[in-house]
């Protein structure tokens, strides 16, 4: 049976050694990609250099996963000592890291050692000395792993003339006139109120003077002539005459306001009833309260934004790159735990996420 990734051991420091100053050699250092992490080829290229230069004296082959493995591992180790060089890693009051000494441990504080290694391993080794790598791995990293977290936004390109485009089409647009149907519809009705177009008795004529002019119709009751009229000038009205009346005028009805009636044609009716009851409707609408969006966040989405505030918070040193996986691993099975997470505060998250670790054995959160 073959070895495997895992077969492969990392115990002498000169492999691990071997696998950093493959990366230092200027013609290597931009294999890393986003990140410091090794591209694949870069891997490959790795693995095969370390089988012609380097003896294994234990343990499988260093192959590209097995590199890749360790060389997240250097990563995890350079991090958390540059933020306890800067006084930014939660947790790690109290201690301070030299080259030479690492965090310099006597028999005073042997035991804050021990309490402070079981939550933070990865310091064990470095109780009386420095880890040996640093200054290589710093020169290899990229500024962005060693603090300086500066966001490139050049790839965003600027918007502005097509903000300025558009802005003038919107000007454009509202100086245009529109084509208002609503607007030919409702001279349609007041030409039909011309009074040329409205049927009443003829005036009689009077030795006073010429007849008065037409006045305009009107939608409230005439009041009475003061003098009636007489009984010679006006027409008789008979059913026969109603009967006889033309069959054109079959679509159309009598406006039943006033002795001065206007005539409104079937559609103009309808349309003017339309727009009655779309207002009724309008204002019924506007009665009722407006149902509000539920601002529940989805399980999926919880999931998502707490694992990039994992993400950042492992680039502050909040947390360590091994908690950040476990709490990938524990967000993915629980929401819950997503929540909690993102509810604590920036000095209160290093803590939460140890508590969230060390409860999950215990099923705290249902899955």
């Amino acid at each position: 049976m073959g070895r495997g990734i895992s077969d492969a051991d990392w115990s002498n420091p000169e492999d691990t050694g071997a696998v950093i100053q493959f990366f230092f050699k200027a013609e290597n250092r931009g294999k890393l990609g986003q990140g410091g992490n090794p591209t694949k080829a870069a891997l490959n290229e790795c693995a095969a250099y370390l089988a012609k230069n380097q003896e294994v004296k234990k343990g499988g082959p260093t192959t590209a996963g097995a590199i890749e493995t360790r060389w997240r591992k250097i990563k995890s180790i350079f991090e958390a000592i540059l933020a306890v060089k800067q006084k930014k890693f939660v947790g790690a009051s109290g201690w301070n890291y030299d080259d030479e000494t690492g965090f310099g441990v006597t028999e005073s504080n042997i035991d804050e050692w021990n309490d402070f290694v079981r939550t933070h391993t990865i310091f064990k080794p470095f109780a009386t000395k420095g880890w040996e790598f640093f200054d290589e791995v710093q020169e290899i990293l990229p500024a962005t792993i060693r603090g300086k977290y500066v966001y490139n936004a050049s790839g965003h390109s600027s918007s502005t003339p097509d903000l300025q485009s558009q802005s003038a089409h919107s000007q454009q647009s509202q100086t245009s006139t529109p084509h208002d149907p609503l607007g030919s519809a409702t001279n349609a009705i007041q030409t039909n109120e011309n009074p040329s177009t409205i049927s009443h008795p003829p005036t009689p004529t009077s030795s006073s003077g010429p007849a008065a002019s037409t006045p305009h119709p009107s939608l409230v009751t005439t009041p009475a002539p003061s003098t009636p009229a007489p009984s010679t000038s006006a027409p008789s009205t008979s059913r026969s005459a109603l009967m006889k009346r033309p069959a054109s005028d079959m679509d159309e009805f009598e406006s039943p306001w006033g002795a001065k009636r206007g005539k409104y044609t079937g559609p103009e009716a309808i349309f003017s009833l339309s727009q009655s009851v779309q207002s009724v409707g309008n204002a019924i609408r506007d009665s009722m309260p407006v149902p509000k969006k539920s601002s529940a966040m989805s399980p999926t989405k919880k999931i998502k934004m707490a694992c990039a505030l994992l993400q950042e918070d492992r680039r502050d040193f909040i947390i360590t790159w091994d908690q950040s996986m476990e709490l990938i691993i524990i967000f993915g099975q629980s929401s819950i735990a997503a929540g909690v997470y993102m509810s604590g505060q920036d000095d209160e998250r290093g803590d939460l996420a140890k508590l969230l670790i060390s409860k999950h054995s215990q099923s705290l959160f249902p899955m």
